[in-house]
């Protein structure tokens, strides 16, 4: 009887210890990569009085000081697609119940509207991928906060260099 008592108390006690592990870690932040926000009460001007070589400028000049590498670019279409962008990665209870990594991308469009002036369209997918299933799922929708910040804080580098 003794034995098992002893055992359920050991049981219980890998229990317990178990419990304050995971409740005690939590989520933990893996790495210092964050997702960029722009700075607070940031808004778009969206269209811009420039000439469509200055914004197409700007805009590469912008990527290639953000480090953000292009998968595709049309000058003439006015198109540029970005590389996956590591985002930031979550480990649940010190990564025993797994972990979940997001990356980004933008979808850029500058739009002639006359010889002066341009519409600019910034469209960003956040992505989200956890250890267990290996595979990327689009959490954009679920996330407009984190994805309009995305954009917004394009949006504002871009500025800065116009």
């Amino acid at each position: 009887m003794f034995e098992k008592t002893q055992g359920k108390i050991i049981v219980l006690a890998g229990f317990l210890g178990l419990s304050v592990l995971l409740y005690g870690c939590g989520t933990l932040q893996l790495g210092s990569t964050r997702l960029p926000e722009p700075t607070g009460g940031f808004q778009p001007k969206i269209t811009y009085d420039i000439t469509y070589d200055k914004m197409w400028k700007s805009v590469m000049d912008v990527l290639d000081v953000c480090k953000i590498p292009i998968a595709y670019s049309d000058r003439n279409e006015g198109r540029i697609t970005t590389e996956n962008i590591q985002g930031q990665s979550q480990a649940y209870a010190m990564g025993l119940l797994g972990t979940i990594t997001t990356r980004y991308r933008y979808f850029i469009t500058i739009d002639k509207k006359d010889q002066s002036t341009q519409k600019l369209k910034i469209v960003a997918k956040l992505e989200s991928s956890s250890g267990l299933e290996g595979q990327w799922r689009d959490i954009s929708n679920d996330n407009r906060e984190g994805v309009t910040n995305l954009e917004n804080w394009l949006y504002e580098q871009i500025e800065k260099f116009l």
